[in-house]
């Protein structure tokens, strides 16, 4: 995310003059990427509900929807609730 205080203060009159939010540098959400069969016993760790093999990917983008962050290390069986707590964001 932003590397200097002044890259912060930036970003937030960004999202402040877009949509009025004061204190917001980044919006997160998360979606599954299709990804090949893996092979061992952690195979099945990456079936996601819907039956197939996927990571649970993370995305934080700016005010300009420019992505500012990827997290892509979590299999689908884990919850965003999850990611949050061990992103460096938060």
């Amino acid at each position: 995310m932003p590397c200097t205080f002044a890259e912060e203060e930036r970003m937030m009159r960004e999202f402040h003059r877009i949509r009025g939010f004061p204190t917001i540098i980044g919006c997160t959400d998360c979606t599954h990427i299709k990804i090949r069969k893996c092979g061992g016993d952690a195979a099945q760790y990456y079936i996601n509900k819907k039956g197939f093999y996927s990571l649970n990917v993370q995305v934080t983008c700016d005010a300009h929807l420019r992505i500012r962050d990827i997290v892509a290390r979590w299999r689908q069986a884990c919850q965003v609730f999850g990611i949050i707590p061990n992103c460096s964001e938060f």
